[in-house]
């Protein structure tokens, strides 16, 4: 039985070498297929299986697997001089399937194969990334080669060269007075920035389709600070630049659990993200940044200032500044130490404690070093960069015995019109540029009102 097969696949082989004069293109028997297509699937269709691995987080299914080998039956009985109606009763496949497929159309796994053969063979090691899969199985986008898992920062850094930016992102990076120069020299900083908010604050949403799975960046902001709004963008610009849709959409309605709303991002779901978090961060499906540990210390070899953009990342979503201790926090429930450790080669000095209030283990340093790293980007300029700017320049009074009789008679008046001691904090803050303590203020509030008994 197997050499009466082997010799009508022989029959086809010499059919195929006879009839298809044209190396690109053939139309013999009413076929209009690519010729380097048919003569592949003709020749090994195990081997056109294989080739499809060469694209990165594709994994071709049973279904895929029948369909080529029926595409491929289609193929021989057409060389082999059928007609549509012989080769439809003969292989049992409707005559209508039969007569697209003749006519150039094709199943979606052939339509992946035949984009792989228009690449070719991607470097040792390397394979093929589309941002997506195009409806009929077809590679979308601008195709790069990327590694199954990432090293070092020199891959990264030759995989970004080869990602073109959206023209978005130069109209997105005016609002922040950069130029199409300043884009290109700042693109693997923006993608460690990038990195940075998706380790923090943004939602990954993983999207499955019937070969692949692919994700998106959810990022939704407090309506509570303005300036989330240019936050939001700067992550749009960022993912602009490696050639992702990301566009701002609906914002979320206040709830109890989001009391003031939010402003909200999201990106295409793409390969492409889905590579950024499974290679890059050393994460896997169904597992979440908040909670599993990244596997990055390829990061550690990175340039300081692109250290500096990740440590920006994180702390423009998950930082705040303690106004009492006159501190830096960077939260985090699971890269803690990670985070620790890139800060420490920064020459940052910090230490981990517990949060209670958060349930976390935060990353903690002087405001001093902060404002000097600087752990916010300064091109953002975020609510909290803003406070800690006003903070690093504030008078600052740590004793009520200190106070001149204007700045107490004014604290009076604040208490007297139970302002809190927060409130009282800001307003000096804000107005008369006076750093005092909340737990000073609360003192004082104390005192007073006894001396009032």
């Amino acid at each position: 039985m197997s050499l009466l097969i082997n010799r009508k696949r022989e029959h086809v082989r010499r059919a195929f070498n006879r009839f298809a004069i044209d190396p690109n293109f053939c139309n013999e028997g009413g076929l209009k297929h690519d010729a380097r297509l048919v003569k592949l699937i003709i020749g090994d269709e195990l081997k056109a299986l294989v080739l499809l691995r060469d694209i990165w987080g594709v994994k071709p299914n049973e279904k895929d697997a029948v369909d080529l080998a029926k595409f491929a039956s289609v193929i021989r009985e057409v060389y082999l001089g059928k007609n549509t109606m012989e080769i439809s009763t003969e292989l049992s496949i409707p005559y209508n399937t039969v007569r697209k497929w003749k006519s150039g159309r094709a199943p979606n796994i052939i339509n992946t194969l035949k984009s792989v053969i228009d690449l070719g063979r991607p470097k040792l090691g390397w394979k093929w990334l589309p941002p997506s899969l195009g409806t009929h199985g077809e590679l979308k986008g601008s195709i790069v080669q990327v590694v199954e898992k990432v090293r070092n920062v020199r891959e990264v850094r030759d995989i970004l060269a080869q990602l073109e930016p959206l023209e978005t992102t130069y109209k997105r990076a005016l609002q922040f007075g950069l130029n199409e120069d300043d884009v290109a020299s700042m693109k693997t900083c923006l993608f460690f920035y990038l990195l940075g908010v998706i380790v923090g604050d943004a939602s990954k949403r993983r999207r499955s389709h019937r070969k692949t799975s692919t994700m998106e960046i959810d990022l939704a902001l407090s309506k509570k600070h303005d300036s989330n709004i240019q936050f939001g963008e700067f992550v749009a610009m960022c993912a602009n630049s490696l050639g992702l849709r990301m566009n701002r959409v609906k914002d979320r309605a206040q709830t109890k659990q989001v009391p003031n709303g939010a402003y909200r991002w999201r990106s295409q779901s793409s390969l492409l993200v889905r590579w950024i978090f499974e290679a890059c961060l050393g994460l896997h499906e169904g597992q979440k940044t908040t909670y599993d540990p990244i596997k990055a210390d390829w990061i550690l070899a990175a340039q300081g200032n692109e250290r500096v953009s990740f440590i920006q990342g994180l702390a423009d979503s998950d930082g705040f500044n303690d106004i009492q201790s006159l501190e830096v926090h960077i939260i985090s429930l699971s890269n803690a130490s990670f985070i620790q450790t890139i800060l420490k080669s920064l020459g940052v000095a910090c230490r981990k404690e517990y949060s209670t209030r958060f349930g976390t283990e935060n990353v903690i340093m002087r405001m001093k070093e902060a404002h000097g790293l600087p752990v916010y980007n300064p091109w953002v300029m975020s609510y909290r960069l803003m406070e800690l700017n006003r903070l690093m320049k504030a008078k600052r009074y740590a004793y009520a015995a200190e106070w001149p009789d204007w700045l107490r008679d004014e604290i009076i008046r604040l208490v007297k019109v139970k302002r809190k001691a927060r409130e009282i904090f800001d307003t000096l803050l804000n107005q008369y540029g006076i750093l005092i303590p909340c737990d000073t203020i609360r003192y004082f509030t104390k005192t007073s009102e006894r001396r009032r008994l």
